[in-house]
């Protein structure tokens, strides 16, 4: 008797598949989930070839089995669906700054959109009345809400810091007294990027309960200021005319907004005073405030 290999043939596109893709997810930088509803979507579909001999909707004569298969198999088809629509719409629209939608909101509406299609297949395919099952759950999602309050007032605070949108992915922000860059918003914690390359992560409760300072908002230009003091044998006009020279020409200083000298302070025999000027890259703020200063001395001295 020769044994029927054909379920066992149709194992080998499957696996292809499930590798290029999973290769092609590495490539376009596609999260784990995304991966791993596949993988469980494939997994369900080749099982359920094997029982049934088909893949496709079970007939009126199918067992529990493959009706429970075919249902998860639906799902995470969906699922990774949902994720890879949201994938492709981040890197060509949200990264783009096309439009300025909050990721954390594109992740509810797929947390959303595949609850209601699991509800819908679950009560089409397995012929299951979730009334009781929902009023179960929501008195198991009290008990969850209590025992994880703080979880979830990071989780509410993340998505007010969503909508309210603070600041996004690139801006250049202090947080607690760290500088540095945008680079990962999620519903539990805000990750920057700091000038010395390394990365701080607070969480969501954090950040709602400090101060924070965008300075890339409302633009990118800001205004630094150099205090000097220069004794008071120098007249003050002679002195302003000088600072305001040395900054022509620094390279990261803008022409406009004007750069300003001020008296701010008058000391025995000094003259204290504040320059101000507008630079476009704050994460070059150091390097251009060591060029200010250092042409400050040789011009002053």
């Amino acid at each position: 008797m020769v044994q029927d290999l054909s379920p066992y043939v149709t194992l080998i596109p499957f696996l292809f598949a499930l590798l290029f893709f999973m290769w092609v997810s590495r490539r376009l930088n596609f999260g784990r989930q995304l991966v791993s509803a596949l993988l469980i979507a494939t997994v369900s579909f080749q099982l359920l070839f094997f029982l049934q001999g088909y893949v496709g909707i079970p007939g009126d004569d199918a067992n529990e089995i493959e009706l429970i298969l075919f249902t998860v198999a639906v799902i995470f088809s969906f699922n990774a669906v949902t994720q890879l629509l949201q994938s492709l719409f981040y890197e060509a629209v949200i990264r783009r700054r096309l439009v300025n939608v909050p990721n954390f909101i594109i992740n509810v509406f797929g947390w959303v959109a595949t609850f209601v299609v699991a509800i819908i297949v679950v009560r089409q395919v397995l012929v299951i009345e979730l009334t009781g099952l929902i009023v179960t759950s929501t008195i198991v999602s009290a008990i969850i809400a209590l025992s994880f309050q703080e979880i979830l007032s990071g989780l509410f605070a993340g998505l007010v810091m969503q909508v309210e949108s603070p600041f996004t992915i690139g801006d250049w922000v202090e947080v607690a007294g760290q500088e540095g860059t945008i680079e990962q918003l999620n519903w539990r914690t805000v990750a920057i990027l700091t000038r010395s390359n390394n990365y701080v992560i607070f969480t969501n409760n954090e950040v709602a309960s400090t101060k924070i300072i965008n300075y890339s908002r409302p633009q990118r230009s800001q205004a630094i200021q150099a205090r000097i003091t220069v004794a008071a044998l120098h007249p003050p006009g002679q002195v302003k005319e000088t600072l305001l020279r040395v900054l022509d020409g620094v390279d990261g200083v803008l022409t406009a907004p004007n750069p300003i000298a001020l008296v701010t302070g008058y000391e025995q025999n000094v003259i204290q005073y504040l320059i101000s000027y507008w630079i476009h890259d704050f994460s070059a703020k150091n390097i251009i405030q060591d060029v200010v200063y250092s042409r400050f001395w040789y011009a002053l001295g």
